[in-house]
């Protein structure tokens, strides 16, 4: 096809907003996860330039119909402008792009809600998570997606702050119709601990899981840690993992290609790929084993969900 011929889509968040639910996003991810297991989707890891944390980095990713890539800014992908490209298998035609933040936010809360469906416990109806901002409604909206829940707990756990004086003003608008809207109780729990205490599935955001005590995470649950990108494993304290029966990852490559000095290389081996649960492996060998799942994001999930979008 000539330029002058082409039709490229190309969307900003304003236009993906409110395009999916999270149940179909949810689906969108299982398919980039078992790709990624069976061979089909390759996604090797992230490129930093320089150190990362700094400056930007780059993902690519392909199937036999379409390849793609994503630039961003190594020190927060789902808040940050990236730039996502896909273009035709074929042609080598640009197919579609998407400026924004909106395809990382919904990725990255879209494999806490795949990772609840496939590894907490049939029983599991009491969500705690520890965190800040909208990505904590993002978390709620995404596990009620999948799993009928009892109860929320939320606490805040940022430096600095001891208790949830600002949480209120961290969620936003939306928080204010969440309880409504999911009619599930929402707790604001006065500390981690109590909010962690008895929890079948406790989500840990970003930079949240340093400290805690893993003596506090029930027989049973299921602990769902979102990691930063450019930390290097960081996100993953020794002994948090070393705390669980099963350790799950969306991707093994990306955590093995981690280099700093706290990545749990120790227990590599021992992990498990999302997409292998998602493409039939049990989860759990035993009703009281604990799961852990490190959430490093897809590489270039976000460019699967462009075409999904642009072909819908």
């Amino acid at each position: 096809m000539s330029a002058s011929h082409r039709s490229t889509v190309s969307l900003s968040d304003a236009d993906i907003r409110g395009r999916l639910t999270p149940a179909q996003t949810i689906a969108v991810v299982r398919e980039a996860v078992v790709g990624a297991h069976r061979g089909t989707f390759t996604a090797p890891p992230r490129v930093f330039e320089g150190d990362p944390g700094f400056g930007p980095v780059q993902s690519v990713g392909a199937t036999s119909a379409w390849y793609g890539y994503v630039s961003s800014d190594s020190g927060s992908p789902s808040t940050s402008d990236s730039v996502v490209v896909l273009h035709d298998r074929e042609s080598g035609e640009v197919r579609g792009m998407a400026v924004g933040s909106e395809l990382a936010r919904l990725c990255e809360a879209a494999v806490l809600g795949l990772a609840a469906e496939l590894l907490a416990a049939p029983d599991a109806a009491v969500l705690a998570v520890i965190g800040d901002g909208r990505s904590v409604t993002d978390a709620i909206r995404a596990v009620a997606a999948v799993r009928p829940l009892d109860q929320v707990r939320i606490s805040a756990s940022l430096p600095g702050r001891t208790d949830n004086a600002d949480l209120d003003a961290d969620l936003g608008p939306d928080d204010a119709h969440l309880a409504a809207s999911f009619a599930v109780p929402i707790t604001r729990a006065s500390s981690v601990a109590e909010a962690v205490a008895g929890a079948s599935i406790v989500v840990l955001l970003r930079g949240t899981a340093e400290g805690l005590d893993p003596a506090l995470l029930s027989r049973g649950c299921t602990v769902l840690v979102v990691g930063d990108p450019a930390r290097s494993g960081e996100d993953f304290p020794a002994d948090l993992v070393a705390s669980v029966e099963v350790l799950v990852t969306d991707s093994p490559a990306q955590l093995a290609a981690y280099d700093g000095p706290r990545a749990p290389t120790a227990v590599l081996d021992s992990v498990v790929s999302l997409g292998s649960i998602a493409d039939g492996t049990p989860a759990r060998r035993r009703p009281t084993d604990r799961v852990g799942f490190l959430s490093v994001g897809l590489p270039a999930a976000e460019i699967l969900l462009l075409d999904r979008l642009i072909s819908s």
